[in-house]
């Protein structure tokens, strides 16, 4: 059974031999006492002699609940703000989750960009191969150490994940195709401890 908080925000007990002043009632409208399987404060309705209540309890008058709109406890409407302000904080700084996004652009004018990608010994990354010539096709190698070469018709792109070496170095790529590489379609990957 639910029972009603006290009527004012702070009731305090009163001293003995004290009375607290009344306040000039409101006109409301009555509402009949919450029966079982009915929403907590019943249903309004007008008190009459032959509803058979009488005496102290025929004067109590509830507010309908339907008026009075959604109540929120103080604490859980703190915590929910908590919550919230919580989430923003995690989302502001740092990287998104997932491994590092880098992209490698082969372009018509054979040249790789960008010139050098940096990693961290051990990083996973996320490495997307762009071949922009739309006429010749590309192949990325790395001598195995970026994985299989990759071979890539013009205007296509593809998705690798490539986990750095643990120790810190670096090593070559290039385009594999004829002449390409003399053109100066190489780039360079550096494994460093702070890129």
């Amino acid at each position: 059974m639910r029972t009603l908080p006290p009527a004012g925000p702070c009731r305090r007990p009163l001293a003995a031999g004290k009375t607290r002043a009344r306040r000039r009632p409101r006109a409301r409208t009555p509402v009949a006492p919450a029966r079982r399987g009915s929403p907590a404060g019943g249903t309004p309705w007008n008190p009459s002699p032959g509803d058979g209540v009488a005496g102290p309890e025929a004067a109590v008058v509830r507010r309908d609940p339907s008026r009075l709109g959604p109540r929120i406890p103080a604490c859980r409407a703190l915590a929910a703000l908590a919550a919230i302000l919580v989430l923003l904080a995690a989302g502001c700084g740092g990287r998104p989750w997932g491994p590092r996004s880098l992209t490698l652009t082969l372009t018509p004018e054979f040249r790789i960009e960008p010139a050098e990608i940096v990693v961290r010994p051990g990083e996973t990354v996320r490495l997307e191969v762009v071949n922009a010539d739309p006429r010749l096709p590309h192949r990325l190698e790395s001598a195995g150490k970026l994985g299989p070469d990759l071979e890539l018709p013009p205007g296509q792109r593809r998705v690798v994940e490539w986990t750095a070496p643990a120790e810190a170095g670096a090593f070559p790529i290039w385009c594999g195709m004829p002449g390409h590489r003399k053109n100066g379609m190489v780039a360079r990957v550096v494994i460093r401890a702070e890129p």
